[in-house]
Parts: structure tokens; sequence; C-alpha cells
């Protein structure tokens, strides 16, 4: 498999960033096919609103999960260089590991860590820190997550603001809309309740929230 470092001029954030400065590695498309046996459906993994994930096989071993952007997604080239830039610059132990990076004509790649057989809690929670943390930044974050689930995905911030929130606590959060996964139902009316009550304004009706 040949990988390579390069400058990627055609890929520049709105600053001026080379998304190359951020230690990410340019995978050959070529070779991510091979990983993946051309996007064969035995090694598909999952799929989401970015596109689909495949687990691939790299020539010494390695697995990863090569996140394929989809055609239909919405998303195009800004969301796939901010991601880029912004994952790579991002890297922590409680994230998975951007590997590098493949585009060739519309096919857009990202290359990640694999991570099989492992539930998110174990990287999510350290047990040194018990108790140990701030109230309001895990509201912060809660609030966060929040506006990520939206129900219209045009109200959910995109990934350059969900940095900025994160790491700048004086920028101001507004109020969430309902999010995607729940929805309203109205309760039937009772026949004997209408009928031992008359007027239009007598109706009563009870909103609930069920998931999907």
């Amino acid at each position: 498999m040949q990988m390579r470092r390069e400058a990627f001029k055609a890929f520049t954030t709105d600053t001026g960033d080379d998304i190359t400065t951020s230690g990410s590695l340019q995978f050959e498309f070529k070779a991510i096919e091979a990983a993946t046996s051309n996007f064969h459906n035995t090694n598909k993994l999952g799929h989401g609103g970015f596109g689909e994930v495949y687990k691939g096989t790299l020539p010494n071993g390695t697995y990863v999960a090569v996140k394929r952007l989809s055609k239909l997604s919405g998303q195009g080239e800004e969301e796939f260089k901010n991601e880029v830039f912004l994952v790579a610059k991002l890297q922590h132990k409680n994230l998975v590991r951007l590997l590098g990076f493949s585009v060739k004509g519309e096919e857009k790649i990202l290359v990640y860590e694999f991570l099989p057989n492992k539930s998110l809690d174990h990287f999510l929670f350290d047990p040194a820190m018990e108790e140990n943390y701030d109230r309001c930044e895990v509201i912060r974050c809660i609030h966060i997550g929040l506006l990520c689930v939206q129900e219209n995905h045009a109200d959910r911030p995109t990934m350059f603001t969900i940095f900025r929130m994160l790491t700048n606590a004086s920028i101001t959060l507004h109020m969430p809309q309902p999010p995607g996964f729940v929805f309203k139902v109205r309760s039937k009316s009772n026949p004997l309740e209408e009928r031992s009550q008359s007027g239009p304004s007598t109706s009563i009706s009870i909103t609930c929230v069920s998931p999907r």
C-alpha cells in the first residue's frame, strides 16, 4: 500500500491552514479499495449521515475503519475539509484516532483506527477521575449534545461550530429544538368525558414523548 505525505494545496481551510500540517496521512484511493475489498458489503460496519463505514485491512495486518462520504449526504467538500482538519487536531485518548484521508474525484474517504469489542464507556470514563469533574462543564457538554441531535438537521451545529463551543466557554448556547428521536402522540379522547362536558373549550389532549 502506498501512503504519502504531500502538499495537498486544493484542501485548505477558510483560515488558510493546509490540512497536511495537522499530521494527516494521505492514502492512495486504490489502496483503500484493496483494504476494503472494493467496499464489499461483507466489510460494511454501518452507515450514518456522512455515509457508509467499512472495515479495512492494511497490508501490515492493521485493521482500520473507512468512512466513505455519501454523494447524497448533503455534505460537501467544505464539511470534509473541516472534519479532516479538526479531528486531526483533536487527537485524544477518548477519541477514535484519525489515521488519514483519501480523495479521488467525488470520492472522499476518512481512515480511522479500528476499535473492536470495546464499549463506549471504556473510552469515555477514567476510573481515576471518580467524582472530580466540573458540573457546569458537564451540563454544557450535554447542552451541545442536544444541539447535535435536533430533528431539523439544518439547526444542528457544524463540526467547526461544535469545536468552538467546546473550547470557548464564552460562546452562548441557544436552546435546542426537540430531538429527532422523539415524536408527539395525541391521546384519544374519552367519549364519556366528552359527553359530560360541553363547549369547544372542554376538549382535552395529552402530549406524550415516545421513542421511535
